[in-house]
């Protein structure tokens, strides 16, 4: 059962070349160890991710609660690629499902569990937040504490540190991917144009440095440059860390910034804060619905924010989704009478009666019984 979900072998190259070159390119691991010592993966001489794996015939389940899957050897009908003239067999691939590695051709690494460990690790990273620490150094004397905090929470990077060297990383941290992309954005006509999540597709990280890819398909009317299938991942950040957040959303706006001057000016006005840049600086729905709930609630009048989606609710002040706010069914597909589970004498009753506005962003994405419920 296993084996037709995971796999951990590379595949016949005679038989499905496409899926063999979609796993050479994206599923193997290293080459590290003894054929590789100086890999990042290398920590105390061994590899911190256990490769290469123990050949195995058949998929075992594992006393960790992750299964061994089968790994056979060359001469047990395994094959192997050739990784920077280096031949590796089934012992360096990453687990993988055939399916969505034909359909995205991207580094997808899939795992079967049974432990409740696993459980324990999806809830910690959906509610954890992002790690994050604020702190100055300067003198006692005449000390601006709001003026230390947004400077050091403007970089909003990890900065890692020993007795020794504390001062120089305080005055000269290390170059982060975003300070790169504001210096190619400084020099690169073509980086102007994109988003900062968009920067993966065309450059590559290189020494400290983001240089244009040398292999893709090239871009119409921009000489040079080229487009692969890589994806830009940008770091999650919780709403309750109001500055990095909104930094976050920032990004996901403004084409080709070249400082954090930059993403905070609107119409040649630098705001003091990210968040207060966002605010004029994205004039659309989200901030319109912002708008009429603080006019409202600066009245003492109730305004209930809500969203069909988690994603959108986070956007709005005083956010919940409309499954919350509403209390509507789950299985809205299925049931007949559509009510929400809301008690007439309950509190939340009461609210309802009171409310002076509800707002239900993204409403045409609900299921029409929802509305039905609450009519």
């Amino acid at each position: 059962m296993i084996d037709k979900f995971v796999c951990a072998e590379i595949p016949n190259p005679d038989v499905d070349p496409l899926l063999y070159d979609i796993v050479k390119a994206n599923m193997i691991h290293g080459p590290c160890g003894l054929l590789n010592k100086n890999s990042p993966c290398i920590k105390e001489g061994v590899c911190s991710k256990r490769y290469p794996v123990t050949i195995i015939q058949e998929t075992q389940r594992g006393e960790d609660g992750y299964p061994k899957y089968r790994r056979r050897s060359t001469n047990d009908g395994g094959f192997k690629v050739s990784i920077k003239s280096i031949d590796l067999d089934n012992r360096w691939v990453v687990p993988y499902n055939p399916v969505l590695l034909r359909t995205f051709s991207a580094h997808i690494n899939v795992e079967i569990t049974s432990s409740i460990k696993s459980i324990k690790y999806v809830c910690k990273y959906v509610t954890e937040g992002s790690d994050h620490a604020a702190f100055g150094l300067g003198k006692t004397d005449n000390t601006d504490e709001l003026k230390i905090y947004l400077k050091v929470v403007e970089n909003g990077q990890r900065v890692y540190f020993t007795a020794n060297n504390v001062a120089q990383r305080i005055e000269n941290p290390p170059t982060t991917t975003l300070q790169a992309f504001f210096q190619i954005c400084q020099t690169d006509n073509f980086a102007r144009t994109l988003l900062y999540p968009q920067v993966a597709s065309y450059y590559v990280w290189k020494n400290k440095n983001f240089v244009r890819r040398k292999q893709g398909q090239n871009v119409e009317g921009w000489p040079g440059v080229k487009k692969d299938t890589a994806l830009g991942r940008v770091y999650k950040i919780h709403p309750n860390n109001v500055e990095c957040y909104h930094l976050c959303l920032l990004l996901h706006y403004v084409k080709g910034p070249t400082s954090y001057s930059f993403l905070k000016t609107v119409n040649n006005i630098e705001y003091p804060t990210f968040r207060a840049t966002y605010a004029p600086g994205v004039t659309g729905k989200t901030h319109l619905i912002n708008i009429l709930l603080a006019k409202v609630r600066s009245s003492y009048g109730i305004a209930i924010a809500a969203a069909s989606s988690g994603i959108a609710a986070t956007l709005l002040h005083g956010r919940k989704t409309v499954h919350s706010a509403f209390k509507l069914p789950l299985n809205l597909n299925t049931i007949e009478i559509q009510t929400c589970n809301i008690n007439k004498q309950s509190n939340m009753a009461n609210v309802l009666k009171k409310c002076n506005l509800i707002v239900w962003d993204e409403s045409p994405m609900s299921h029409k019984k929802g509305f039905e419920a609450t009519v």
